[in-house]
């Protein structure tokens, strides 16, 4: 029996070396899970897609159009709210434009479109539009700053106290914990993941266990027969 447990022990390191992972989003791939998943009771607090539009510094610049002029102010205080952890100013030399519009028909008050990017997904161009029709504000500004680093929109009530959350009925008027710990492994300040393996519920019929990292509450989705080899051990 003894034998049988070591084997399995280094069976299962061997499987482990397998488990990695990047900072840089479009090379995760759907080992890492983050934000609001179903099958998962885990919410990680983030939520980024992978393969998509992102920053890929802590420095971004924008332009304000005319159209924006009056807004200015604001804009730059939306900027200033992701301080310290990133720097966002007004430059000549940007790759976005923060333009304004008033559609009254639309509950929409500011979005991020227009993306444009290159081979890595990191931003060559993009563009923010302010609706005038609706009250902008700048807990807003600094939301639409979070879709320029990268992160998406969260749904789920659990995270109605994060910048990120996707109605104005946020209780976040800066950045929070999370939406600070979804930016940095977007940038890549956040790179090496650790933790241990908890087990999460199953899909059908496979145990699963999850790798949670203590620094960024990402989950590291392990493979399947890393999943039976735990469920082997915890019933021994």
């Amino acid at each position: 029996m003894k034998k049988v447990f070591t084997l399995m022990i280094i069976f299962i390191f061997i499987i482990s070396l397998s488990i990695k992972v990047f900072s840089h989003p479009s090379t995760q791939g759907n080992r890492i899970i983050w934000g609001e998943t179903s099958n998962t009771t885990i919410n990680v607090g983030w939520s980024i897609y992978d393969n998509d539009h992102h920053t890929n510094n802590r420095v971004i610049m924008y332009k304000v159009d005319n159209s924006a002029a009056s807004y200015r102010n604001m804009i730059s205080q939306g900027a200033m709210r992701w301080a310290p952890s990133f720097t966002i100013m007004e430059s000549q030399n940007a790759l976005g434009v923060i333009f304004t519009d008033n559609n009254p028909n639309s509950g929409v008050i500011a979005r991020i479109h227009m993306m444009q990017s290159d081979s890595s997904n990191h931003f060559t161009s993009w563009r923010m539009t302010l609706n005038t029709a609706r009250l902008i504000t700048a807990t807003t500004i600094a939301h639409e700053f979070g879709h320029v680093i990268g992160l998406v929109d969260l749904n789920h009530n659990d995270n109605i106290n994060k910048l990120m959350y996707f109605s104005d009925a946020s209780t976040a008027a800066f950045p929070h914990s999370s939406d600070i710990k979804g930016a940095n492994v977007i940038t890549g300040q956040h790179t090496t993941h650790t933790s241990g393996y908890t087990r999460a519920g199953s899909v059908g019929i496979t145990p699963r266990f999850v790798k949670t990292c203590t620094v960024c509450d990402a989950i590291i989705r392990p493979k399947p027969l890393f999943c039976w080899a735990m469920w082997i051990l915890a019933a021994a």
